[in-house]
Order: structure tokens, then C-alpha cells, then sequence
């Protein structure tokens, strides 16, 4: 099975990174001709190397282990120099199987530092590790419906949202069996962006009522405020910058533009209001003057 090489790799490293067919990442040393699922030092980055856990692979899946607590855990930990909650007590001996153990059971691969050879023949694509994960994790789906929602229940169970990229999402879920639901890597990355639009339409949505929701707030806040057509926004910045709805406005650029607004309303109202009076004056004037004997 062949993978594809990453670019951007450092030249002074006989490492090199690819990517496998399934969207795993593996790696290949030039020199002494080694494939291993898990990440060299070398190719690391500082935060990688300063951080408490460190990454194992078992059967080409990765895991987590932490010096300190001597925990591991199958999810990456988002913050590298802090401990996370420790693995669940398995359920059943296929669970037990899969769980890694309290202390690194893989030998971690220290890679050669020799620097790249100017003799070095053309480069060939290196073998994708050998794998052994437990297919009875994998449930076969009848149609292709059914796999398509096994797939989308399994993004959103990762909490994938609307500006992730294949790539990250990848990152996130390539180890849990439901990412194979779908048999065709273009069945998936069709699946995918059709959950990217649906997510992005209620993400779009969402923003949407939640603007809504802090304009009425913020109009309700400037009718408490002593302010007429004629305030200017420092004054109510003055009056209203301690208050929720007025912080609730993510940028001074946003309430400045809802102030206009309000005062728009305002101004229309008021004129409503004068002309109204005025024309009930005229009428009022009308009839007394009609009513006098002359």
C-alpha cells in the first residue's frame, strides 16, 4: 500500500512524513529504511518536546501518554503541559483490548540524525505500516444511506464545525471505526462537505439570531437612557459602558452603527409625532375660528 509524502520537511532530517491512503500519518526514515506510525523526535515541534504527553502508536492508531500522571488516553490532549481525565474501565474484553496500558507498551524509535546524502538515488514511496485494528469495532451498513449517517453521527459526535478542513477533521476522528462507514475516500469527502454546508447554514443562522437578540437588548438599553435625537454616541458610551447588553456588542464599531440606527428610528418617530400634533392644532383652530360670529 503506497501513502503520500508531505511536503515542507526538514532537509537536515533522514525522516520524511506521509500521509496513507486512509488519511493516517506515518513516518520513514531514509537511512535506515524504518516505517513507524509514531511521530519522530526530530520532526517534533518545541511545544511537542516540552509537553508532558507524549505520543505512542498501537496497531497504527495513536495514543497519549502522560509522564506526570502516568495516564494514557486515546484523545489528544488539546492543552500539551496539562493532564487530562483518565481513560473510562473497559467494558468488555473487546474494550480491554483496545484501551492502552498505564505505561507505554511500544518501544519508542529513536531516529537516525544523520543529514541527507547528495548520492541518494530517486526517492520511492516506503511501504505503509502493517495494521491490526479489531474489525469487529466496524459495523457493516446496508445502504449507502445508512453508512452516509453513521458518518455524519460520527462527525458531529467530534464536535466537527463549519471552518474545519478535511485535514483537521481528519486529525480528529481518522481512528474512530465510523469513519470507514463509508467504504470510497470520495464518498467520504462528499459526505464531509455536505456536513460542512449544513453546519455553516445553522452556524450562519445562529450568528444571525444571536445579533438579533443583542440589537432588541441594546435598543431596550437606550430607551432607559436620558437621550434624544440629537445625543451623540460618547455620551451613551458614557452613560451605558458598564452594562450587559452594551459590552454584549462585540466591537465599538457594531454598537456605533446600532446607535445610528436607533437614533434613525428615533428622529422618525418623533417627526411622526410633531406632525401629528401639528395637524391636530390646524383642525383645532379650524373649527374654533368656524364657530365665531363675525
Amino acid at each position: 500500500m503506497n501513502g503520500t509524502a508531505l511536503g515542507g520537511q526538514d532537509p537536515a532530517t533522514a525522516w520524511v512524513e506521509y500521509t496513507s491512503p486512509d488519511g493516517r500519518a506515518y513516518f520513514y526514515n531514509r537511512d535506515t529504511k524504518v516505517t513507524t506510525w509514531e511521530k519522530p523526535d526530530e520532526l517534533k515541534t518545541q511545544q511537542e518536546r516540552d509537553s508532558v504527553w507524549k505520543e505512542y502508536a498501537k496497531d497504527g492508531r495513536p495514543y497519549w501518554y502522560n509522564t506526570q500522571t502516568k495516564q494514557s488516553t486515546w484523545t489528544r490532549p488539546d492543552v500539551p503541559n496539562q493532564p487530562i481525565k483518565p481513560l473510562e474501565a473497559p467494558s468488555s474484553r473487546m474494550d480491554l483490548d483496545r484501551v492502552p496500558s498505564r505505561q507505554p507498551s511500544m518501544q519508542r524509535r529513536e531516529p537516525s540524525r544523520s543529514r541527507r546524502s547528495a548520492s541518494r538515488g530517486p526517492r520511492s514511496r516506503p511501504p505503509v505500516p502493517a495494521t491490526t485494528l479489531d474489525s469487529r469495532s466496524r459495523h457493516e451498513y446496508k445502504t449507502i444511506e445508512e453508512a452516509e449517517q453513521a458518518f455524519t453521527s460520527m462527525l458531529k459526535r467530534h464536535n466537527v464545525r463549519g471552518d474545519w478542513s478535511w485535514e483537521k477533521m481528519l486529525r480528529a476522528v481518522v481512528n474512530d471505526p465510523d469513519y470507514r462507514a463509508l467504504k470510497t475516500l470520495p464518498e467520504r469527502k462528499n459526505a464531509f462537505q455536505r456536513y460542512i454546508a449544513a453546519v455553516r447554514e445553522t452556524e450562519l443562522e445562529q450568528h444571525r439570531e444571536e445579533q438579533r437578540k443583542q440589537r432588541t437588548e441594546f435598543f431596550a438599553l437606550l430607551d432607559t437612557l436620558p437621550i434624544s435625537e440629537y445625543t451623540r454616541f460618547p455620551k451613551v458610551k458614557h452613560l451605558a459602558h458598564e452594562h450587559k447588553a452594551f459590552c454584549a456588542i462585540p466591537s465599538n464599531k457594531e454598537r456605533v452603527e446600532l446607535f445610528d440606527a436607533y437614533v434613525d428610528e428615533l428622529s422618525e418617530k418623533l417627526g411622526g409625532e410633531r406632525r401629528r400634533v401639528r395637524a391636530q392644532c390646524v383642525r383645532d383652530a379650524t373649527e374654533y375660528l368656524g364657530a365665531l360670529s363675525i
